[in-house]
């Protein structure tokens, strides 16, 4: 068997995630002692193996729905957010004076194109305001999308809510950048589990290990409960275009 919790695992809270998964390894017997960190993402979510993974909204929508099963989902007790849902914010260099249609003429950086908080949702906001980027620059991570436009090298980029509070707590060069919108909220990250796998024991497994975690650690990783979703509050999240639909001109998608 194998597990990951990848999307928030930042070396500031590592040890926060490693005594979390832990506790969650002491609950089942077919639990795996460590997480796995040295896998793509993709092999870990499609594994047959799989006990226990966070994905993104998107892949989740898009991809995997009929090749995982949704155990449960993360609240992170976001401001302006139910629970169980997160959204993201638009970030500029504070020293920009451009609003947010003028930025649209300039280089939009996103993590991934199949990214919920950095791409389907900032998009989808900005289509519904009549807007939409012109040109983009993909950069891998949510924190990388945010250094490029510090770096001057993009002009405005999205990040879910949650990255963006860990950005702040343990990136200084974040105090030069601006939130200037944020989108509706949609359903935060779901765990999931391979289907070869009962995922009531699942959740139940991570229920009872998240009762027993300390609450400093708790606040470090910036859970305050587990919620459980429907399923179809995922799947009827809107899709916009792609990248590679979004801009035609390959010069234009970086």
């Amino acid at each position: 068997m194998i597990a990951a919790l990848p999307m928030y695992d930042r070396m500031e809270t590592r040890s926060e995630t490693d005594r979390f998964w832990s506790l969650i390894a002491k609950e089942h017997t077919n639990a795996p002692k460590a997480l796995c960190r040295d896998r793509d993402l993709w092999d870990i979510w499609t594994d047959p193996q799989l006990f226990l993974a966070q994905t993104c909204g998107m892949p989740y929508r898009v991809k995997l729905r009929h090749d995982v099963s949704y155990v449960t989902t993360p609240d992170f007790g976001l401001p302006h957010c139910p629970a169980g849902y997160y959204n993201s914010v638009f970030l500029k260099r504070k020293d920009d004076t451009r609003d947010l249609d003028q930025l649209c003429q300039g280089v939009f950086a996103y993590n991934d194109g199949l990214s919920q908080s950095g791409w389907a949702g900032p998009v989808q906001h900005l289509l519904d305001l009549g807007l939409g980027p012109t040109q983009g620059q993909q950069s891998g991570a949510h924190r990388a999308s945010a250094e490029l436009v510090t770096q001057g090298k993009a002009d405005f980029c999205a990040v879910d809510a949650q990255t963006w509070r860990l950005m702040q707590r343990y990136d200084p060069w974040t105090q030069t950048l601006l939130v200037i919108d944020q989108t509706a909220p949609t359903p935060a990250l779901p765990y999931i589990c391979s289907p070869n796998i009962d995922p009531a024991e699942v959740e139940v497994s991570v229920l009872s290990a998240f009762s027993k975690l300390h609450t400093s650690d708790k606040a470090v990783l910036g859970v305050s409960q587990f919620v459980k979703l429907c399923p179809e509050q995922y799947f009827s999240v809107a899709t916009p275009p792609l990248p590679y639909e979004m801009f035609k001109n390959h010069a234009d998608w970086l």
